[in-house]
């Protein structure tokens, strides 16, 4: 196993590419920048993923041996848990240049080698845009909200502002992805583009700021430094670790000033903390959020009332229209559908099908039962959409749109650890769990929360003719043999099931003070 490199061991005026576009991969540059200005990062390299991160070119690994970018004499650092395969791939294909970086934990990326004089000059940001806060309420008269990475328009954050534009609530969508922000105006959403003048002119008249993930601070850097209330919708409760579940106990009291600068950016303050149950206030929210969150408010999530009632027209909208048809069509004519939302992994980005099963089979398997599935993956994942071309009854969403007004129609969920399973139980129908990689999953890519079986309320296929079973006996045969398994674990995981949890929590911000005048009920 090759000794990892430390940052102050690269040479200097070294050429590297760093291999890895994750969480490590980008602290790994962080750290180049700021402590190794002499070193120059050519861009990222990645098993699969092509395009470009932080700024920088990223380069699949088929596309930089067919350039020839690997005989330029450039170093590779390696910057992934997944060091050992990428280390045999690379030798496979002749390309020895290559070495293992030392990379603290996600956080530390960020945290570790940060400036005195960064950390200086946001505490006089915020000194000066603390004064907006005395201006009149009047003035200060909108809510912002924004989504997932770029502002995608989706999760509880778009749910709530739906819910405050039909009681008649000023609200501003925030959106970095300019695709993002011309759809919304294309239908009449009120929506700025952040770093525009007309967003940076808007941060100080706002009075609330509304969100549901942890990449907004990284995405909208200034927002953490204006003197907003922040509430903080979370996207779904599950089984996996979050937050500061994740990192090692008592890590911010060993951190200097300037690295606790960056970690209160990182980890901002948030007066409301949302969340379903207390159960998972409890075991969930609580150690993740800490001292973060001033309050744990436990009124249900505003995305899942759709659940429980038809979605309004405006639901609609940013979900992918070339899924919707089809499904609406195919459950016209008296077929079913079935979702397969996998969760995120780590260690690769991609989700390919054809990776994980065979596709072909399982097309002809769907269609001879009149079942539709539509592939649905994590909005950090690449999903091969071109693929679903070749088959009838497989469709493949935008992972970037938002899934759950079709989820809605579905009869079954099929999935692994995504927190959408804890979604699912409001419809009361089957979910089917596919853990193909579970003691990978456990053991390398992300911790659980949860014993596994404890949270997962249905059968279990580890493989294709497992999965194709499972499907025929809960859509074909109408088996439903963790029907009581589902409902004790929704009584855990929802207070509240009654589809009101957008109007309980409007209502807890009109008594709480953080929106003024209107009705709190």
């Amino acid at each position: 196993m090759s000794k990892p490199m430390g940052i102050g061991e690269i040479p200097q005026n070294a050429r590297v590419w760093i291999y890895g576009t994750g969480a490590a991969g980008k602290g790994l540059l962080f750290q180049l920048r700021v402590s190794r200005p002499d070193v120059r990062p050519l861009g990222f390299l990645d098993s699969f993923r092509s395009g470009r991160v932080l700024g920088l070119r990223v380069r699949n690994l088929e596309g930089f041996l067919r350039e020839g970018l690997d005989r330029e004499g450039a170093m590779i650092l390696v910057a992934s848990a997944a060091y050992e395969a990428i280390a045999e791939n690379l030798d496979s294909h002749g390309v020895s240049n290559y070495r293992r970086s030392v990379v603290p934990p996600p956080i530390m990326s960020r945290l570790g080698e940060a400036k005195l004089w960064k950390s200086l000059a946001r505490i006089f940001l915020r000194r000066i845009f603390s004064l907006f806060s005395l201006l009149p309420g009047g003035l200060r008269p909108f809510t912002l909200f924004t989504g997932g990475y770029g502002g995608l328009f989706a999760g509880n954050s778009k749910a709530l502002f739906l819910e405050f534009l039909r009681r008649g609530e000023r609200a501003v969508w925030l959106y970095s992805e300019r695709s993002v922000g011309e759809e919304l105006k294309r239908e009449g959403v009120r929506a700025v583009r952040y770093g525009s003048l007309l967003g940076f002119l808007l941060l100080p008249l706002c009075r609330l700021l509304v969100v549901d993930n942890r990449d907004w601070p990284w995405n909208y850097p200034l927002l953490p430094l204006f003197p907003l209330r922040r509430v903080q919708l979370w996207h779904g409760v599950g089984m996996k670790k979050i937050e500061k579940m994740l990192l090692p106990a008592g890590l911010k009291e060993r951190l200097s000033l300037p690295c606790r600068e960056e970690w209160n950016l990182r980890y901002p303050h948030y007066d409301l903390l949302v969340t379903t149950s207390p159960f998972y206030a409890r075991e969930v929210f609580a150690p993740a959020f800490a001292e973060e969150a001033e309050e744990i408010l436990t009124t249900g999530y505003p995305l899942n009332d759709l659940f429980h009632r038809e979605p309004y027209p405006e639901e609609w909208l940013f979900t992918d229209q070339e899924v919707v048809g089809p499904v609406k069509e195919h459950l016209r004519r008296g077929g079913q559908v079935a979702v397969y939302a996998p969760t995120f992994r780590d260690l690769e980005r991609r989700l390919a099908l054809e990776r994980i099963l065979d596709p072909l089979r399982l097309d002809r398997f769907l269609q001879e039962r009149g079942i539709l599935l539509v592939l649905k993956g994590h909005s950090f994942s690449l999903v091969e959409k071109a693929s679903s071309r070749r088959f009838s009854h497989i469709l493949t969403a935008d992972n970037g749109r938002d899934i759950y007004p079709i989820l809605r129609l579905s009869q079954l969920l099929i999935t692994d650890y995504s927190s959408i399973l804890s979604d699912y139980l409001h419809t009361g129908r089957p979910i089917l769990f596919f853990p193909f990689d579970l003691l990978l999953y456990q053991g390398v890519q992300r911790e659980l929360q949860f014993d596994y079986g404890s949270m997962a309320p249905g059968p279990k296929a580890y493989n294709q003719e497992e999965l194709e079973g499972w499907i025929h006996r809960l859509l074909v045969q109408g088996e439903d043999p963790f029907r009581e398994e589902r409902e004790r674990l929704y009584e855990k995981a929802f207070l509240y099931r009654d589809g009101g949890s957008g109007e309980r929590l409007m209502g807890e911000l009109f008594r709480r003070g953080f929106l003024k005048g209107g009705k709190s009920g």
